[in-house]
């Protein structure tokens, strides 16, 4: 049987997602495909995953995406399904634990990589977003309405980033403190 949920979640706090995921698997409730915020399940209580996402350099369907993918499988790491240059894996719980990202290095390369999108988005944003505050001198509802809209995003995308940051910051000092 097939269960329809909505959750958001935002880019610099996909470990929440990953969280949220793996506690519908062990409700019975296995991933099998993502759209933005609509998470489609299948109802599965023989067998209970651990979820992972990364976000890759590259679309999925691309060659270095496709090697990458296939790599996973050769580890018994299952490829679910993707929203844009998001993918998500799985393993069988059974078969123990996995790490997508298991040294410091390989943590803050895929921080960097969300901080970049994140960047691209965020300029776009905030382009847009005083675009309209120039137009809302005219007062136009509309353009208020937008207006606010387009300040939101930013926030959500300044939040994001500051958190992507952080995250990177902690792992550096970390590596440090190994060394």
């Amino acid at each position: 049987m097939k269960v329809v949920k909505y959750k958001v979640f935002f880019a610099g706090g996909y470990e929440k997602e990953e969280l949220w995921l793996n506690e519908m698997s062990r409700q019975g409730l296995q991933l099998s495909s993502v759209d933005t915020i609509r998470y489609e399940f299948e109802t599965d209580e023989t067998k209970t995953y651990i979820y992972q996402l990364e976000h890759l350099d590259e679309a999925p369907t691309d060659m270095k995406s496709i090697t990458y993918i296939e790599a996973m499988k050769e580890k018994s790491i299952e490829y679910v399904c993707s929203y844009n240059q998001w993918v998500y894996f799985r393993k069988e719980a059974s078969l123990g634990a996995f790490e997508l990202r298991p040294d410091i290095d390989s943590k803050i390369d895929h921080y960097n990589r969300l901080l970049a999108m994140l960047g691209i988005l965020t300029v776009n944003a905030v382009v847009l977003f005083v675009n309209s505050l120039c137009i809302l001198f005219n007062i136009y509802i509309l353009n208020l309405v937008i207006s606010i809209l387009l300040g939101i995003s930013c926030l959500i995308a300044f939040y994001s980033l500051i958190q992507i940051r952080y995250r990177i910051s902690r792992l550096k000092k970390k590596k440090k403190a190994q060394k």
